[in-house]
């Protein structure tokens, strides 16, 4: 078995409906700010639109060959 290399972790970066940093999620959970809106990435046939917490599409640059994972990722990487 192949003993794996040492990675150094040289900073954080999140990104959720809170907000796009670090900053920003730790303003909004910490101030009790919730930012529920309907969906818009997916639709269901109940009779009321539940809030969910959806990250901006503004938040992440499109490229339609990688997945939505990826692309949320890698803007929390930056």
């Amino acid at each position: 078995m192949n003993r794996a290399l040492p990675v150094a972790i040289t900073g954080m970066g999140c990104l959720c409906a809170a907000g796009s940093s670090i900053e920003e999620c730790s303003v909004s959970l910490f101030g009790n700010r919730r930012l529920p809106l309907p969906p818009k990435r997916f639709s269901a046939d109940h009779p009321h639109a539940y809030p969910v917490f959806e990250i901006p599409d503004d938040s992440f640059k499109k490229n339609e060959r990688l997945s939505l994972t990826s692309l949320m990722g890698i803007a929390a990487a930056d």
